[in-house]
């Protein structure tokens, strides 16, 4: 794909995004477009590498990036997409919005990195990645869908260029330092409205979230990208993806990391 089509494609997937306000309370319920009405279908990406440049546009076109989200540790190569600074927030205030029934969330660990990790010739170690964790937190990863369900491998590519269906990521407050997790052992248990929803040990298809991470920080190297100081980056979910329904209050309890709680604003 051409460098005109790609930016093209990043305005098209950019408007329909702020015409859907990125809003988790809007999108789940709408009728949504295929991909290829959205891009154009002379548009979509034929491959990963095309989905990356499309996602790369889309960047320079959306400004400040929070974090990324990295997954897919099951995959023969894991996959990443950026979380927009316009999608992010802690858990110390309300959602500025409410959040509709069928909005569907995630639960999942994060890392904030006080250190860059700017692009070298060569790959970054896990002790290098490590040492420039800062905390561990617990996050919940709102889902926002902005086309149809993916039926072909082109619109799953051109779901992976819009960032993976990110509509919000809320951060609970980090413990110090980078905390080391056993995807097979660690506990977490999601309350709603002070009632049990899920309470399980393990869930996370990793063995271990540090290559996924180091993944990350060298496959946006080669992008002429990199993880920076300040950014999250969240790691996958640990109990499935999961509706919001009728709750007003959601915590997600990582024991020995940390907990998050969700609180939408209500509505007038």
């Amino acid at each position: 794909m051409d460098k005109k089509k790609t930016g093209d494609a990043a305005a098209a997937l950019l408007a329909h995004r702020i015409s859907l306000r990125a809003a988790p309370a809007d999108t789940p319920s709408r009728a949504l477009p295929t991909a290829a009405e959205v891009v154009g279908s002379d548009a979509m990406p034929a491959n990963a590498q095309e989905a990356y440049a499309l996602q790369d546009a889309l960047i320079r076109q959306s400004g400040a990036v929070a974090g990324w989200k990295v997954g897919g540790a099951r995959a023969p190569e894991p996959n990443c997409a950026p979380v927009f600074a316009s999608v992010f927030w802690n858990d110390k205030h309300p959602l500025p919005f409410e959040i509709a029934p069928d909005t569907e969330f995630e639960c999942e660990v994060a890392y904030t990195f006080t250190r860059d990790l700017p692009p070298r010739a060569r790959p970054y170690t896990e002790d290098e990645v490590i040492a420039a964790i800062g905390g561990t937190s617990a996050a919940v990863e709102l889902l926002a869908p902005r086309f149809a369900a993916p039926t072909t491998n082109s619109e799953l590519l051109a779901n992976l260029a819009d960032g993976l269906g990110c509509g919000g990521l809320l951060v609970g407050q980090p413990g110090a330092g980078y905390r080391e997790v056993d995807c097979a052992s660690q506990p977490v248990k999601v309350t709603a409205d002070g009632s049990v929803a899920l309470e399980r040990v393990g869930g996370n298809l990793a063995t271990r979230l540090m290559p996924l991470v180091c993944w990350l920080a060298n496959h946006l190297a080669a992008r002429e990208l990199h993880l920076r100081a300040g950014q999250i980056v969240t790691t996958g979910s640990w109990t499935g993806v999961r509706a919001w329904g009728t709750c007003r209050h959601v915590t997600a309890d990582f024991p020995g990391i940390g907990c998050v709680e969700l609180r939408p604003t209500l509505a007038a």
